[in-house]
């Protein structure tokens, strides 16, 4: 489910492609991201990017019913998407591609929502028994960094879970607050030749290949992890 640990493995995931798409050749440092042990729950920070990675992951974990609520932007009209799942806006556009919503939802069907939108920005708060995540209310500009965009509580139990998403590559056991600041090195993008004279589709159908610096700090101490990506 988390984007960077499947770049890392070399497992095609579209999810990661719709955030690299973004880049050019060049250094981009993101948003510290960062998770907090608490003495009955688990805190994570981070940027917009983490924030459809951390609603995937809670839907899975969640077992009472959902209570969402925030925005929903389309590039086209999402009125039969919205009426699918019996979602009545607060507010929308007159073309129905910008939404407010305020709805309960159970865990399967909410699962089934983020499929079907995953094309849109689901700018959505979520509360469930004693999960919560909480989005920013707009999405922020390509190139810019907006620190602690999301934040979300998990249960304690969850702890292997995220560890296993989150620090793919440390063997951590107790800690404290860890803290994980990344820098992607693009490279290389690889333009196919049937998109060389359309901007548009070689932008969206290109691939990128570089590395990602990670700087992992636990409980104060720092460690460096880097690794090597390409797109499938």
């Amino acid at each position: 489910m988390n984007f960077v640990k499947n770049m890392a493995q070399g497992t095609q995931d579209p999810n990661a492609h719709k955030k690299l798409v973004r880049f050019g050749l060049g250094d981009y440092q993101r948003e510290e991201f960062t998770m907090k042990r608490g003495g009955s729950f688990i805190q994570i920070q981070g940027g917009f990017e983490y924030l459809d990675t951390l609603q995937h992951i809670m839907s899975t974990l969640m077992k009472d019913d959902i209570d969402v609520v925030g925005k929903i932007v389309a590039k086209e009209s999402i009125k039969d998407k919205l009426d699918e799942f019996d979602i009545e806006p607060i507010k929308a556009d007159s073309k129905c591609k910008k939404v407010e919503v305020k709805f309960t939802i159970s865990p399967g069907r909410f699962e089934e929502l983020l499929e079907s939108f995953s094309d849109c920005f689901l700018l959505l708060s979520l509360k469930s028994g004693k999960y919560m995540l909480k989005s920013g209310k707009s999405a922020p500009k390509p190139g810019s960094l907006k620190e602690k965009y999301t934040t979300a509580k998990f249960e304690l139990s969850d702890l292997d879970l995220l560890k296993k998403e989150f620090l793919f590559d440390m063997d951590v056991d107790k800690f404290k607050l860890i803290s994980i600041k990344q820098t992607y090195v693009m490279e290389n993008i690889d333009v196919p030749k049937e998109y060389e004279n359309d901007v548009v589709k070689a932008r969206l159908n290109s691939r990128r290949s570089g590395t990602v610096k990670r700087l992992i700090t636990i409980d104060g101490e720092e460690h460096t992890k880097d690794f090597k990506f390409k797109e499938v």
